[in-house]
């Protein structure tokens, strides 16, 4: 049986190599079917060596193990197939873990590891994927212990992890409370007003507040938040290519004293998921009027980002979805009383126009 597994691995990382993809085995592949069931093994197989390094503690060649050469790790694009993708990524890793698995404590090991959750989320093996989620948080919790500055990143990547993979539950609140309070803790008390991290996490922690139903915290995280990533925006002004647009001109509701806001790129983006996070826990309060302030805003920054390419590869997607969504955020920040009678802004209207295919 392990000859026949070791065949079949071999089979498609060398399919995957040369190009000659069965399709039969992995484009075509039905939910349940042996596809699944043999990915579901071979992520079985990656939790039961992580727990041997996680128990061991140890970097060494794992005990029975008779892998392929290295040589057959390669690390092309994978192919759009979410199956495809999802065997090739975790057939490599497995065979990583077997090889090097002191690789695994270097920033290209973590994160091949941390990332294979969200290729088995996709496929709806979710368990497979908080599992190893879990043995891989637990490993760099330990190396943490030796090298706090240079493992902490893995822990709080693990960490965010398991709350996506838990999102609207106590669990993913409790792990991404756990994820934001180590990022405070490892942020110097001089930077925790200038740390865009710490801002992003922050961020993350009043949205699962807010879906949890604990919604005056949320709003209170999110504010924070917003508060911190514009102190860190207007840092960055000078760099990169500018992202322009108009603010609301209410700064007690966007925490902004400027009228035009002016931000790079990437600071715009995470701008925007915090005005994203602030509207929405104060309309989940009822303070729907300063919810509509920053709205307003939440358009009036989409808008300017989508004068950038949103098909690149780094615009993101809830910023693409938004875009495609604009009615959404109206229903989201109006009164439910206003929420089918309404007439657009002129905000709303441009913002419309990018829901052409030439945009999205």
């Amino acid at each position: 049986m392990k000859r026949m597994e070791g065949l079949v691995t071999q089979l498609l990382l060398n399919s995957h190599i040369t190009g000659a993809y069965p399709s039969s085995l992995l484009d075509n592949a039905v939910p349940n079917g042996i596809e699944f069931q043999f990915l579901h093994l071979q992520a079985q197989k990656i939790v039961i060596n992580l727990n041997y390094i996680s128990t061991t503690h140890t970097f060494t060649e794992l005990p029975d193990s008779r892998p392929v050469e290295l040589a057959t790790i390669v690390q092309e694009t994978p192919p759009s197939s979410p199956m495809r993708t999802a065997m090739i990524k975790v057939l490599q890793l497995q065979q990583l873990i077997q090889l090097e698995p002191a690789s695994l404590s270097d920033r290209e090991g973590a994160t091949e590891l941390l990332r294979i959750g969200k290729h088995l989320r996709n496929l709806g093996l979710t368990e497979d994927a908080a599992a190893i989620n879990t043995c891989a948080t637990a490993i760099y919790r330990a190396l943490m212990q030796e090298n706090s500055a240079a493992y902490m990143p893995y822990v709080f990547w693990g960490l965010m992890n398991f709350a996506r993979l838990h999102y609207g539950t106590q669990m993913g609140l409790d792990a991404v409370e756990s994820a934001y309070r180590l990022q405070k803790d490892m942020t110097p008390a001089s930077r925790r007003e200038s740390s865009s991290q710490l801002a992003w996490s922050m961020c993350h922690y009043a949205d699962h507040l807010l879906v949890n139903g604990h919604c005056e915290d949320s709003v209170e995280h999110a504010k924070n938040a917003l508060a911190i990533q514009r102190n860190v925006s207007e840092q960055h002004s000078e760099y990169d290519s500018l992202v322009v647009w108009e603010a609301s001109g209410q700064e007690h509701a966007v925490l902004s004293s400027t009228c035009l806001v002016v931000r790079t790129f990437n600071m715009a983006v995470q701008e925007g998921l915090c005005l994203c996070a602030f509207a929405q826990s104060l309309a989940a309060v009822g303070r729907y009027s300063e919810a509509f302030v920053v709205g307003t805003e939440i358009i009036s920054c989409f808008t300017a980002l989508a004068q950038y390419d949103p098909r690149s590869a780094v615009f993101p997607r809830w910023v693409r979805a938004g875009l495609a969504n604009r009615s959404r955020w109206v229903s989201i920040i109006r009164p439910p009383s206003q929420r089918r009678s309404f007439s657009l802004t002129s905000d709303e209207e441009n913002l419309g126009a990018l829901d052409s295919a030439e945009h999205l």
